[in-house]
């Protein structure tokens, strides 16, 4: 099955598709399992999937449930440039036309690394579409994980930055906007709180309001030229050779000059008198 917007030249695919169901009943859950290829042309991307679950409705109450629901499966394309990104998501959807609502409880997700939970919510789906819900991200490698999805990172000055990351979030929007509210986002040593919003998705329009308790900018600047770290090294080399200065010579000490003609220097005086004073005889024995 094949889909090509003739103006954009864009084209979509569906191939190897496979639907298994038990009984259905309504008011019944019923098994279902699907799954299919799906494919694009610009970008060039292709993806494997597999959902099942049990689906439930009620065309008098005009609601739908779809319980148990797991999504999962592979992605592979251009912008991932050549590597493969898994993916999975589960919880309970709900679907009531009549009260114009949309709900996914229990919202499980993964992406390689990442793993993720919360709920979200949709009300006014007749008009304009309102978004609410909440997010949360659990702490994981925000490094391996864009290397895994084929984004390259410049290099820095410490190669251990962006290795930590993790996020807590209310989350709000319509059709034409998306708002991270009451947001605590956590990055290495760092600690934000505060909004991240795209007003309007068609104009690219966002707006950060963030707090923090520390950045250090240092760890995420590329590191030193190899010139400078060379110089800086044959300094540090060069200094660490130099010889050490020598002691200084002990002061000598002069005697004072006599205060009179004719008398000895005091330093001179003790040794004068001794030499001077004779000896007493010693006592001989009896």
């Amino acid at each position: 099955m094949t889909y090509q917007d003739a103006q954009s030249g864009q084209q979509f695919s569906a191939e190897g598709i496979e639907l298994s169901t038990g009984a259905i009943r309504e008011g019944s859950a019923i098994p279902l399992k699907l799954s299919a290829f799906f494919g694009s042309n610009q970008p060039v991307m292709r993806a494997r999937t597999e959902l099942q679950g049990a689906l439930r409705f009620d065309n008098q109450l005009k609601r739908y449930q779809f319980e148990d629901m797991r999504l999962s499966g592979e992605a592979s394309g251009e912008p991932l440039q050549g590597k493969t990104l898994s993916f999975s998501a589960q919880g309970q959807l709900l679907v009531d036309l009549a009260a114009q609502i949309a709900e996914w409880n229990s919202l499980k997700f993964t992406a390689n690394q990442l793993r993720g939970l919360g709920e979200l919510k949709a009300r006014d789906l007749d008009s304009e579409p309102k978004l609410s819900g909440a997010l949360t991200v659990a702490q994981f490698n925000l490094r391996e994980f864009l290397q895994s999805a084929g984004q390259e990172l410049p290099a820095m000055a410490d190669g251990n930055a962006l290795g930590k990351a993790e996020l807590v979030s209310r989350l709000s929007g319509t059709q034409n906007s998306l708002a991270l509210e009451e947001l605590t986002l956590k990055l290495d040593d760092s600690t934000f709180t505060g909004q991240i919003a795209v007003s309007d998705f068609a104009r690219q329009a966002l707006r950060v309001n963030l707090k923090g308790d520390r950045l250090d900018l240092d760890r995420y600047l590329p590191p030193p030229a190899k010139d400078e770290a060379a110089g800086a090294a044959r300094k540090s080399e060069v200094k660490s050779t130099q010889p050490a200065p020598l002691a200084a010579a002990p002061r000598r000490c002069r005697a004072a000059r006599p205060s009179r003609p004719g008398a000895m220097p005091p330093c001179c005086r003790w040794t004068a008198c001794a030499r001077s004073t004779p000896r007493s005889a010693s006592p001989s024995a009896a």
